[in-house]
């Protein structure tokens, strides 16, 4: 903190960002350098905010071409005491993931003849198993002449993701020490080009979807530290295939991903001090057919049970 209203951040640091579950998992930790800046003076009742962040997901590999994926993200915002017993926070930020999309490979970076890859870096484009969860619209990156049943398939993001998400919470404290807190989130991913990814995908992507919200209610205490201590939550969730990257999306709704809706319903419980249980039930549906045959969905319902102890 070299002033007082400015914070620098780096290495594996909590999510910086003003935020819900819908952009981000809860779980999800960031590597990489995170600036915040806060003018405001204790006790001021509007107080705006600025956070950006540059974060290396992936290095060159290998580095002779640069194919280095990373996220620039840059947020603005404000919190406000509209009155004693209530707060305003809105917040707008833009996401910038670079080199994340796939890129075929031409036929001169394979020998058909042969069955070998000419190039070090053939299939450096793909959305690899083991970052992506599901949703996201793919195609398949292998050169034209690369056609053999043995071969890897390697698989690319067919759209480009900069997504743009509005944020904004409201919370009453007139029942205090019970809040009620009331939540929208909505993203949209301006680089999102239907031509462009029916050109990669060679298919009419008709269920293809550039955008997604959240609305959710939290009744009770905002954090659980006593014993009988409670809160509960109601929270619908409509992520579009294509809104934002599914890697990082909530792993527990729809076992993650996008291409979902649904709700879920959440309760927690002081048992005692620094013990709480808590319970969730999540229930989620695909909204677009991630099958070839028209009309199909599947749906997921996940019920958890978690004991939490602070020490």
């Amino acid at each position: 903190e070299p002033v007082k209203a400015l914070s620098i951040t780096g290495g594996r640091i909590p999510n910086p960002w003003f935020s819900t579950d819908l952009m981000w998992d809860d779980d999800l930790n960031f590597e990489g350098l995170a600036v915040n800046w806060q003018p405001a003076q204790k006790g001021d009742r509007f107080r705006p905010f600025v956070t950006v962040g540059y974060f290396p997901i992936t290095a060159e590999d290998p580095p002779s071409r640069d194919e280095a994926r990373s996220l620039v993200g840059a947020q603005v915002g404000a919190g406000w005491d509209v009155a004693a017993w209530q707060q305003l926070r809105l917040g707008v930020a833009i996401y910038d993931y670079r080199n994340f999309e796939g890129k075929r490979e031409p036929n001169s970076a394979f020998d058909a003849i042969n069955n070998v890859e000419l190039t070090a870096d053939y299939g450096s484009s793909q959305y690899g198993s083991g970052l992506r969860q599901k949703g996201n619209t793919l195609f398949e990156t292998n050169a034209a002449n690369d056609t053999a049943i043995s071969r890897p398939l390697y698989m690319g993001l067919a759209a480009k993701f900069r997504p743009v998400n509005l944020t904004g919470e409201w919370v009453l404290d007139y029942w205090y020490p019970t809040q009620l807190i009331l939540a929208a989130d909505y993203v949209y991913n301006t680089a999102f080009d239907k031509q462009e990814i029916e050109r990669r995908t060679g298919l009419s992507m008709d269920d293809a979807s550039a955008s997604a919200w959240r609305l959710g209610v939290t009744v009770g205490r905002p954090k659980i530290r006593e014993q009988g201590d409670w809160n509960a939550s109601l929270v619908y969730k409509r992520v579009g295939s294509d809104a934002l990257l599914d890697a990082f999306t909530d792993s527990d709704f729809g076992y993650g991903g996008t291409n979902l809706e649904g709700f879920v319903l959440g309760m927690a419980y002081g048992l005692d001090r620094n013990t709480s249980l808590g319970f969730k039930y999540a229930s989620a549906d695909t909204i677009a057919s991630p099958t070839t045959v028209a009309g199909d969905r599947f749906g997921v319902d996940t019920l958890q049970l978690d004991l939490a102890v602070r020490f």
